[in-house]
């Protein structure tokens, strides 16, 4: 998703900053495709949300993203027509409203980032622990039965020698 968003911003500036019509609806069919393939991400990872936090967390991208998307698409529209004449007004849109929501995407994604890497170390370190517990558990049975076949093998030897 993260690719995605940069790839976004960087249509949209290609938008905002094209000189020619034709430029300008390339850069949008650009855009169109690129959200088409991050509503698509953003379905997949909605269905596998699995924690409340989790939930928390991806229910305040969503609505972050909501307020992004309203911002960039109303952007080439206003912007279309205007030719070179849109420097100011971009700058304010860009920097004003879009740079906000973009840095509040970025710190949302980092957090859910770090917690899952939290959650997988957590994971790993359980799994380890198990693996140690069960390790132990065999090597102990495999000790019990080698000790009984011994002093069986020792008992029958004392028996059929006697």
């Amino acid at each position: 998703m993260r690719a995605g968003l940069y790839a976004h911003r960087v249509a949209l500036r290609d938008h905002l900053l094209s000189e020619t019509s034709e430029e300008k609806a390339a850069a949008q069919n650009r855009m169109a495709v690129i959200l088409d393939e991050l509503e698509v991400d953003r379905r997949t990872y909605e269905w596998i949300v699995a924690s409340p936090q989790e939930r928390s967390l991806a229910d305040r991208w969503d609505k972050v993203w909501g307020d992004y998307r309203k911002c960039s698409d109303t952007s080439p529209a206003v912007f279309f027509g205007l030719g070179r004449q849109f420097a100011a007004e971009a700058r304010a849109l860009l920097y004003a409203r879009m740079a906000n929501a973009t840095a509040l995407l970025d710190r949302l994604l980092e957090r859910e980032i770090d917690r899952n890497e939290m959650e997988a170390a957590t994971g790993t370190n359980a799994a380890a622990d198990g693996y140690s517990l069960y390790f132990v558990i065999i090597l102990g049975a495999v000790l019990v039965v080698t000790l009984v076949g011994v002093l069986a093998g020792l008992s029958m030897l004392g028996y059929v020698s006697a």
